[in-house]
């Protein structure tokens, strides 16, 4: 725990949906490179393999999975069985036949809309848009702030945690809601591996059952895991070294999702994510300095 002294700050009541990301695919977002501002994200757009993508994911797994022969005894809830029954497979392959297999089967990186955007069901105009990387969400940020004049960009990490958590006081011991509506996990309140949903849910559908955090944003716990602005580092966190749009390591995630459990859904929770890799529980919301 540590005190941070954090400005006046807006964060998106809800994460940015198709139909509003569908706008900056049809104002030409990734054809104009104007929105793409960093040499690494002008990179991923041409084509290139930057700052790890899902070759590197995948074998990052296959490294945890050898080097953890039980792995499969504490992954119960984590992971849905699909997941788990393909890890199996992965981990059953030399490194040398995954790298085949993933050659033939890893979807190509997308280059007029995110991965899963043909995907029915996935692409209703009220879900949570999915199948980004970083660098999709952050040209997003930099299309909408040109377009309505008004600064926005991801969130950085501690922002994000600070509207999900609240005041740092009690109910819980280390400060702030352990969930967003408050200290006791509850099913109804947002869509995780528990309700068995295993997709995104139309944004704000658990308002009605409390899912809402203390300052009124919505979906901060489940639905779609969140990319951040910052680097995943070790805490204190340190904005010089957090915030570097420019760097290639792995950002942070915040908030669990669907194929998630609740664990990974709580306001403190961190997972990491290189920024050129995308999967099916990945989205963004906006944030706003001042």
């Amino acid at each position: 725990a540590r005190d941070l002294d954090l400005p006046a700050f807006q964060l998106a009541r809800r994460p940015v949906t198709n139909a509003e990301f569908a706008c900056f695919i049809a104002a030409g977002g990734y054809q104009d490179e104007t929105w793409w501002q960093t040499d690494l994200a002008r990179r991923w757009l041409h084509g290139e393999d930057v700052a790890g993508g899902q070759m590197k994911s995948w074998l990052d797994i296959w490294q945890v999975l050898h080097d953890n022969p039980n792995w499969k005894q504490n992954v119960t809830g984590v992971w849905s069985p699909q997941q788990i029954k393909t890890y199996e497979y992965a981990a059953s392959l030399t490194r040398e036949e995954l790298i085949a297999w993933l050659s033939k089967s890893l979807q190509t990186k997308s280059r007029t809309g995110p991965a899963f955007w043909q995907r029915a069901g996935w692409n209703e105009p009220n879900q949570p848009v999915t199948g980004l990387t970083w660098f999709e969400a952050s040209a997003y940020c930099a299309w909408l702030s040109a377009v309505t004049s008004q600064p926005y960009r991801l969130p950085p990490e501690p922002y994000w945690e600070a509207a999900a958590r609240g005041p740092l006081v009690p109910p819980s011991p280390e400060g702030g809601a352990v969930y967003p509506w408050g200290p006791t996990w509850d099913p109804a309140c947002a869509n995780t591996l528990e309700g068995r949903l295993m997709r995104p849910s139309p944004v704000g559908a658990y308002v009605a059952a409390g899912g809402v955090g203390p300052n009124g944003a919505e979906d901060q716990s489940g639905n779609v895991y969140e990319w951040t602005a910052s680097l995943y580092l070790p805490y204190p966190y340190n904005p010089a070294a957090a915030e570097q749009p420019e760097a290639e390591g792995e950002r942070t995630l915040r908030g669990g999702a669907w194929g998630s459990d609740r664990r990974l859904a709580r306001s403190a929770y961190r997972f990491r994510y290189v920024p050129g890799d995308f999967n099916y529980t990945l989205g963004f919301r906006l944030f706003s300095p001042g």
